[in-house]
């Protein structure tokens, strides 16, 4: 085989990779004649590098295969495969192989050494801080996620003492992320990783400005509870700093057993504390069981709170917005 080499890493694409290797003409049904071409030689793909019973990676571990093709773009004497069906678009460790028929031979192929080949997630995470963010208080930080696959996991890092450290982990949804992180007040270097499969992504680093938290938008007047649609309520307490006691009725999408059908369903995101930063944001996470998670944000000002709650229960999940007013 030519290309790629032993080991080498290739980015994740849902085109084809190209396999090429020599395909001279060979003897594959007359011992004398020349009787086997191009078209006679293979190529296999498979996540596994066990061989079969004849000389080939087996069978069910392969994921791609493909014959062997010429080209002008290659030199005589050469040929290309292509590694395709989907499987070069997903990371992981894979096997190759290039083998011929050879119907003369004892186990009807030959077959060349295996090699082996990285597919990595071809990303750029770039982290988009908020526009305020308090040291000592939750923010959420997006991540643009260009070309990542939904579900795949996310982690926000921060550089610590020369080493980065996880700040906060979530999971990309139509290509960014939201990712929850504390950290502490003053000039902070963060930077996104993606995991796909086996493999991890990192973005460019970024210097974040963290404020120290002073001057409350929020006091006493503030405190009190607060109300509105779908059974929002919620108490703000302890002169406009912390939020307490929040809950809110949330529509979940479920998936069906028909693919591309849903079904909904009602649940209650609780969460029980909150605190709320000098300019009336706040943000809180509660787990509710073992498959049950909450999430709220918003913003209490002049008697008034907006903000939106999400809710996951196993595949379903729900975000809304809300509004409510002290009572």
């Amino acid at each position: 085989m030519l290309s790629p080499a032993d080991g080498a890493a290739l980015a994740a694409t849902e085109d084809a990779i190209a396999i090429t290797y020599t395909c001279p003409v060979y003897h594959s049904f007359d011992p004398v004649l020349a009787t086997g071409g191009p078209a006679d030689y293979g190529l296999s793909v498979a996540t596994s590098p066990v061989l079969g019973t004849d000389g080939r990676l087996r069978q069910d571990a392969v994921v791609a295969a493909d014959q062997g093709h010429v080209s002008n773009t290659l030199p005589e004497g050469q040929c290309v495969s292509f590694f395709g069906s989907g499987a070069a678009a997903v990371p992981g460790t894979y096997y190759v192989q290039v083998w011929r028929l050879c119907v003369i031979c004892a186990q009807d192929y030959e077959a060349a050494p295996v090699r082996r080949v990285e597919v990595v997630v071809d990303a750029k995470p770039v982290v988009k801080p908020p526009a305020r963010a308090y040291g000592g208080f939750p923010a959420f930080y997006g991540v643009a996620l260009a070309g990542v696959p939904d579900g795949s996991a996310v982690r926000l890092e921060r550089r610590v003492s020369g080493r980065w450290r996880t700040a906060g982990t979530g999971s990309a949804s139509g290509e960014a992320a939201e990712v929850a992180a504390t950290l502490p007040a003053g000039r902070r270097r963060l930077r996104a990783v993606v995991v796909v499969g086996g493999s991890e992504a990192t973005g460019p680093a970024r210097t974040v400005r963290v404020r120290r938290a002073r001057g409350w938008t929020t006091g006493r007047r503030d405190d009190g509870r607060y109300t509105g649609a779908l059974r929002m309520e919620l108490r703000v307490a302890g002169e406009g700093r912390t939020v307490r006691g929040f809950g809110m009725d949330v529509a979940m999408l479920c998936p069906g057993i028909v693919p591309g059908q849903f079904t909904t369903q009602i649940g209650r995101a609780v969460v029980p504390k909150a605190r709320i930063a000098p300019d009336g944001t706040f943000a809180g996470a509660a787990v509710q069981g073992g498959d049950t998670a909450a999430e709220v944000r918003g913003k209490v000002r002049d008697g008034r709170v907006t903000g939106r709650a999400k809710l996951s229960l196993g595949v379903c999940s729900g975000d809304t917005a809300f509004a409510g007013k002290r009572r």
